[in-house]
């Protein structure tokens, strides 16, 4: 008696089991209004011809069986029809019809989408990060630098230069020096390659760089003074750009 219980018992969860399986494989192929629920199906309203197809594919082997399925397609006129197609061998169109179905449903509501996401990693056991509030009404006292240059102004620009320059100056041993590679714009507007180049690096840093420009070798000593610099040397040109020497003594 027992014996016939289990095997019962054991025939019903098989069954089961199938129909399951047949039933998740008729969602992906159909595209249920509910993606996430197993009986989505059954509550449509199919015709007996897609219940005779499918029941054709269930009755196969495994291995055939998960190499079909049914596309449904809605006609121009209106009329929606079921294709059997090979999963191994689908066609652009295919896929195309397939994708739409699967994502029908995450388009055409996705705040329900959302939840049932949420009900079914519930109910499987997963966990979900959570932001957790240990501290409340939490105050820290700090040094903070408030930053007054913010603005990228040409102003703002040239008296970070100099405190730049100034930290430099400060690393330097008494007979050190800094050695810039920058280009250096000739006093007067001229008409050679080099100094053509020159001026169109000066109108790029203004466009590009608000508040930049390039600057000339007068307006170079001026701003190596300010920093603390005794001196400085143009040593040699490398094509539009200048070998630039500062000394510190």
């Amino acid at each position: 008696m027992a014996a016939a219980l289990a095997g019962d018992d054991l025939s019903r969860t098989s069954s089961s089991k199938r129909s399951w399986r047949s039933q998740s494989i008729r969602e992906v192929w159909q595209g249920p209004p509910d993606v996430f629920t197993r009986n989505g199906r059954r509550r449509q309203k199919v015709d007996d011809e897609t219940e005779i197809k499918w029941a054709a594919i269930e009755r196969l082997p495994t291995y055939d069986r998960m190499r079909k399925g049914m596309l449904q397609q809605v006609m121009s006129i209106g009329r929606v029809v079921h294709s059997e197609v090979d999963v191994t061998n689908l066609g652009a169109q295919d896929k195309k019809l397939l994708m739409e179905s699967i994502l029908k449903v995450v388009e055409d509501d996705n705040e329900k989408f959302l939840l049932r996401l949420r009900n079914r990693t519930d109910r499987v056991g997963i966990e979900i990060p959570k932001i957790e509030v240990r501290f409340q009404n939490l105050s820290i006292e700090g040094d903070a630098y408030v930053g007054i240059r913010a603005l990228p102004t040409l102003l703002n620009s040239t008296l970070n230069t100099i405190e730049l320059l100034k930290n430099c100056w400060k690393a330097l041993p008494e007979t050190g020096k800094v050695i810039l590679v920058d280009a250096v714009l000739p006093e007067y507007p001229e008409t050679d390659l080099l100094s053509k180049i020159g001026f169109h690096s000066d109108m790029a840093m203004m466009t590009i760089n608000p508040g930049g420009k390039e600057r000339t070798k007068e307006e170079l000593e001026k701003l190596a003074k300010s920093a603390g610099f005794t001196d400085l040397k143009l040593i040699s040109r490398v094509y539009c750009d200048w070998i630039i020497e500062l000394y510190k003594n």
